[in-house]
């Protein structure tokens, strides 16, 4: 599902206090960092950065008045969307699509296995508990997807008390801070 989608449902469904999702929902954060959430002032501070660009909160509010508004509850508001695409954006994973058997494709023609021309295509998804791990690039687990299950994994010895720490792939510190609204010094892409 894509962000859009999915935030529409995610209105829908918090609305709802006897929804499957109410549990779930109690325990997302209201309040959030990300970048759409900054003052004026506050966003000064990035003058010099590219990412201020990125944040799209006047095409949000667009995508929400156009479109979001008429399908989500009566009383709805662009905060309201703002933060629950922020929680998406903050908390979803992008789940591989199963790819479907091209039966055109010639069996016979050679591949280049160093070259991957086809962009893998992904649905976002909540994932309850797999969502409230921490990231950072020396991280020991992975969420890892067989076309039918979802598991978080180690990927290395985890020690008792350690913190288990996903990973959000290769990002510049600009898409960490516009995405979480924090930034590590490990992450110095």
């Amino acid at each position: 599902m894509h962000n859009q989608a999915l935030t529409a449902v995610i209105m829908n469904e918090a609305s709802n206090p006897n929804s499957k999702w109410a549990p779930y929902f109690k325990v997302l954060p209201e309040k959030l960092d990300s970048l759409v959430f900054w003052s004026a002032e506050e966003l000064a501070e990035l003058q010099a950065s590219a990412v201020v660009n990125k944040i799209g909160k006047d095409q949000a509010e667009e995508v929400f008045r156009d479109s979001v508004s008429k399908i989500v509850p009566e009383g709805s508001t662009s905060e309201v969307f703002h933060r629950v695409a922020s929680t998406i954006m903050a908390y979803a994973f992008d789940i591989p699509e199963a790819p479907v058997e091209d039966e055109k494709k010639d069996e016979n023609a050679e591949e280049d296995e160093l070259v991957d021309d086809e962009e893998e295509i992904t649905n976002m998804a909540m994932i309850p508990l797999a969502d409230m791990l921490n990231a950072d690039v020396d991280n020991n687990a992975r969420l890892h997807y067989d076309g039918d299950d979802l598991e978080m994994r180690a990927i290395g010895p985890i020690k008792a008390g350690e913190e288990i720490l996903n990973d959000y792939g290769q990002l510049p510190r600009s898409d960490l801070l516009r995405r979480y609204g924090y930034v590590t010094d490990k992450y110095a892409v």
